[in-house]
């Protein structure tokens, strides 16, 4: 699948894509009946989603400052 970002949300598509790696790390690490500590599975989801959130609003807050001035 290929999902094409606009030029002005560049920072926000990379972490989103950043955020689609981290699950697949998390995903390629589980199995083969291991233990899994899943306080550190939450820790990395809420990481990657808290970066994803800053860059949607970051570029959100930006053109409202760009159409305010």
């Amino acid at each position: 699948m290929v999902i094409e970002v606009p030029e002005e949300l560049r920072e926000l598509g990379k972490a989103m894509a950043e955020q689609l790696a981290e699950v697949q790390r998390t995903l390629a690490r589980q199995g083969g009946g291991k233990a899994v500590d899943y306080a550190l599975v939450e820790q990395a989801m809420w990481e990657a989603a808290g970066r994803t959130e800053r860059e949607a609003h970051r570029a959100i807050l930006f053109r409202q400052m760009v159409e305010i001035y």
